[in-house]
């Protein structure tokens, strides 16, 4: 099916869940750190089977999918939740059993949506949930009939609302630098934030004395990624290779051996995707996610190309086009209207000298990388009419 006849489908199916999250913002002003916990309590929601939480900064995603699409071929029925998404809220939640997505996932997310607005009406608070709030309590009724569910947290580990559930395993992917204004500029503190949100079995993608330390202290076990587990993952991106070796150590320690059924194939979007013959497209907006980017460009083209991009103010714009200098020809800015403050991309290509143009279109005789945000993202496709991707 065509995404656009998917997107037409979710926008009418779910017209009260959309208008409803029409009205909250869907980016943080300040966290409340203890808001959502608060709402625990009232109201009496949380998950019944064992939860897979994964942590992180960049691959979540896809580590999260892959050991899904794992748990679901080896017979379990297993809900998946992440964030954010490209088109529609609905792109967050997926159910699989034996690899096929549940149907009606488009129904059972309106029913779970007033079931949610009535237990809301029931507490009587004049307190509001957060867009991720509200979209992680409706995760406890959309997924309550599942086995497993796998769910990727938002921005930070210890106090993200995904954290106040009782977690049966953590997954870590590599942590870097992102979301400087929530997290701050310091690796260490980034780390310690994600960390100290370790509960039960945690596995992870780096081994570091942080975390020893830490584990030790909390009395919890940390298992580290030590070997190449990728043999049936069919993606030949070595960044999403090391996702499923990951995945497959989670498998590991969830069902205590590795995963053996049929090879699996990605089926997110825009994850250094090839969607023609000369454009890639990345949903990527760090340094961690340029460096794969670059390796990317250099294996697929094995030359230079236009980056397609821009980028939110908060982000580390001038070190991510640093890395990407020397594979690009020139930037060509995506131009559209934002609620988050975006980057002076033109004045910060000129510090670098890097050419620097607004984009007008994609030409069959150059190649083209689409990277810096989920947003950026959605209004190329549209702009482009890319929709049956």
């Amino acid at each position: 099916m065509q995404l656009k006849m998917q997107v037409e489908t979710i926008s009418k199916v779910q017209s009260n869940l959309e208008k409803y999250l029409n009205n909250i913002s869907e980016f943080y002003e300040k966290f409340d750190l203890f808001k959502a916990h608060r709402f625990k309590h009232l109201l009496g929601l949380d998950f019944s089977m064992p939860v897979i939480q994964i942590l992180g900064t960049n691959g979540k995603g896809s580590t999260g999918r892959y050991l899904t699409l794992m748990l679901a071929n080896s017979g379990f029925k297993v809900g998946h939740f992440i964030s954010p998404h490209i088109f529609c809220v609905n792109e967050r939640f997926s159910i699989y059993d034996k690899c096929d997505k549940q149907s009606n996932i488009n129904e059972l997310l309106e029913k779970s949506h007033e079931i949610l607005q009535t237990k809301l009406k029931d507490i009587n608070t004049k307190e509001s949930l957060s867009y991720f709030e509200y979209l992680c309590f409706l995760a406890t009724i959309v997924f309550k009939d599942c086995d497993y569910v796998v769910l990727e947290a938002g921005v930070g580990g210890e106090y993200d609302a995904t954290s106040i559930f009782k977690r049966d395993f953590c997954i870590f992917t590599p942590i870097s630098i992102d979301h400087c204004d929530l997290l701050g500029n310091e690796l260490d503190s980034i780390f310690r934030t994600k960390i100290k949100a370790m509960q039960g079995v945690n596995i992870f993608a780096n081994k570091n004395e942080m975390i020893i330390k830490a584990a030790s202290q909390k009395g919890v076990k940390a298992v580290f990624l030590n070997g190449d587990y990728s043999k049936l993952c069919l993606d030949e991106n070595e960044f999403l290779k090391h996702n499923f070796s990951l995945a497959q150590l989670g498998y590991f320690e969830i069902i205590k051996h590795f995963y053996v059924e049929n090879p699996i194939k990605l089926d997110l979007k825009a994850r250094c995707e090839r969607i023609a013959k000369n454009i890639i497209i990345d949903v990527g907006h760090n340094e961690a996610a340029a460096l794969n980017l670059k390796n990317e460009i250099k294996k697929q083209f094995n030359s230079k190309v236009i980056l397609i991009a821009n980028f939110f103010a908060n982000k580390e714009v001038e070190k991510i086009l640093v890395i990407l200098k020397d594979s690009i020809k020139e930037v060509q800015i995506l131009k559209y209207e934002s609620s988050r403050e975006l980057a002076n991309l033109e004045l910060i290509c000129k510090k670098l000298d890097i050419k620097c143009v607004e984009f007008i279109c994609v030409k069959e005789n150059e190649n083209y990388a689409v990277f810096g945000s989920f947003l950026l993202v959605e209004r190329f496709l549209c702009k482009q009419n890319f929709m049956n991707i």
